[in-house]
Parts: C-alpha cells; structure tokens; sequence
C-alpha cells in the first residue's frame, strides 16, 4: 500500500477520533461552566451588560443580575419576540431605584451579527469592558467571536444554565444533539474569526 494511501486510511480514523475527543472537552466546559462568577476586586468598576437574544432566559438572567448589581447600561443584541417590552417594565417597576439605560439592537440575525453589532455600540459607547449574557452551549461560541471583535477589552462570561437537568433518556438525546450541533458551529466559527480580522 502506498504512503498516500496509507496516510488516506490514518487519516479517516484520526479525524473521527479528534472530533469525538474535542466534542467531549466542548460538553465538559459548557456542563462545568458556572451560571456567574463574581467578578475580581479589580473589575468591580464594570458597569454594562450585553444579552445576546435567543431565549427569554437570558433576558431573566440579565434582569436578575441587574437587581443585585449596580450596572449603568443594558444592551441587547439580536432583539426578537423573545424580549418582550413588558419583562422589561415589570423589572423597572419592582425595581424603581435602578438607573440602568436599556438600549436595543435589531439588526443582529446570527452569532457573527451579534458580535459586530455589540462591537459598534460599545465603541460608539466608548465601553471597553463588560458583562455577557447567553446560553451555556452558545457561551464558547460568543465569546470567542467577541474576543476576536474586541481583542483589547475586557469580557466577563455570564452563561444561562437550564434550571432542571433532563429528566428522560429522550430529553437527553436532544440535549446530547444540541451541543454537538453547538460543536460544529463552534468550529465553524473559526472560519468566521478570520472573515472578522480581514474585514476590522
């Protein structure tokens, strides 16, 4: 058998193997990130909060956070029919005290158009560090393509986590096809990194 040919059959049984093995890492961080981590005495002066929309959880989370910590301003990535006006009015009610500017982005449709659409409200903001909200499985997603956005800030992780684990065998085959359906558009994103670093 030829060295290409033999490279050719390494190569089809490698690949899976490293796929597998990556996938089971991305599962374990996703699972074994913490819903909120209290910020450092040394990022204590954060005072924004970005959601990227999907789900009202995140919103719920966002919103909670808001009503222990001090935060000046809210924006909201990818607004749809999940951000209902009235979480937010019943929020500002309970809560009368709170100062926070809520501001609403519509144009974002996918991930990348969150990350760009975050990036130019904060530099127009002149915001250079601040907290973000999403689901657990999109967190490594999100922050990545962030990070790439906004190398030189400061970004602190607030994932969502589900409040009850699967309770069937089914429940956990589509928690199972989520992440792994969240896997593969992570590595895609890295294609996504490097059509943000050409075009920044």
């Amino acid at each position: 058998m030829s060295k290409i040919r033999l490279g050719a059959v390494a190569a089809l049984f490698i690949a899976p193997l490293l796929l597998s093995i990556g996938f089971c890492v991305f599962i374990y961080k996703t699972s074994s990130c913490p819903s909120y981590q209290p910020p450092e005495a040394s990022l204590d002066k954060i005072s924004t909060v970005v959601v990227f929309s999907g789900t009202s959880k995140r919103l719920y989370t966002s919103l909670h956070f808001l009503a222990k910590n001090p935060i000046n301003y809210l924006f909201i990535s990818g607004v749809n029919q999940c951000v209902h006006p009235k979480y937010l009015i019943s929020f500002f009610k309970k809560n009368k005290k709170n100062k926070t500017t809520v501001n609403l982005g519509y144009k974002a449709q996918n991930t990348l158009e969150n990350a760009l659409e975050t990036r130019d409200w904060l530099l127009k903001n002149n915001i250079s560090s601040f907290y973000l909200v999403t689901s657990y499985y999109h967190m490594p997603r999100s922050l990545q393509l962030m990070k790439a956005a906004l190398p030189h800030s400061t970004i602190i992780p607030l994932p969502v986590h589900p409040s009850k684990k699967p309770a069937t065998f089914h429940a956990w085959i589509k928690k199972i096809q989520l992440l792994f359906f969240e896997y593969v558009k992570y590595l895609g994103s890295f294609m996504q990194i490097i059509q943000i670093r050409c075009f920044l």
